[in-house]
């Protein structure tokens, strides 16, 4: 029998934030390494359905499996979940995520894709990403309003790459600390806390809840 399928690459944000989708839905799903050329996240469901593009899969996943609904009860809430989830998805993955990724995936080649002026740019931009995620969880229980979102985890899954590649210095950061420590504590962040890969050794605190 056919079995859902995601097509991944380990340290992708996007494919980092379906695979803990899929956990808090409770939904099965075998992964597949996929190779680098390739678009990623791809999920194939067990009729073999084809989804693509890590916004349309979380909308595909909650309107299909709808408990527990992670895009917010109220209409002006979900407005803030999509608004505020397509700023990080797109925004942040490209003004701060892959650039200081790149850099630590490839720095010591020459030619790498992140020069040290983006480099400078990608770590400023951190500082103020974690400072509006500071802002969000002062004004709301979780980021995006009461309940726990797919903001929490668009934010969970940048911030667990930015962190497993040791990019983030949490001493500057305890707010936001405060949050992460609340959501690594979930069953759903279990597969991405043990990742592992070569080269690279997370620093010691990446998979305790209680860093």
């Amino acid at each position: 029998e056919p079995m859902r399928t995601l097509y991944h690459q380990v340290l992708a944000p996007s494919c980092r934030a379906v695979r803990i989708m899929l956990g808090e839905k409770r939904l099965e799903c075998q992964l597949e390494n996929a190779e680098n050329e390739q678009e990623t996240p791809v999920l194939i469901e067990e009729n073999q359905a084809l989804i693509s593009n890590a916004l349309v899969i979380a909308e595909y996943l909650n309107e299909t499996y709808p408990d527990p609904d992670l895009f917010g009860h109220e209409p002006l809430v979900r407005v803030d979940v999509r608004r505020i989830g397509h700023y990080i998805v797109h925004d942040i993955d490209r003004a701060v995520t892959q650039p200081l990724l790149q850099n630590k995936l490839y720095g010591n080649l020459r030619g790498t894709m992140a020069s040290p002026n983006a480099i400078a740019s990608a770590r400023v931009a951190l500082t103020s990403f974690m400072q509006y995620l500071a802002m969000l969880d002062d004004t709301n229980n979780w980021l995006a309003g009461p309940s726990f979102s797919v903001v929490d985890i668009f934010a969970a899954a940048h911030i667990s790459t930015l962190d497993f590649i040791g990019a983030i210095d949490w001493k500057q950061h305890i707010a936001v600390q405060r949050w992460y420590r609340r959501v690594k504590s979930r069953r759903s962040l279990t597969g991405v806390l043990r990742d592992i890969v070569d080269g690279i050794d997370p620093p010691k605190h990446y998979a305790d809840p209680d860093f």
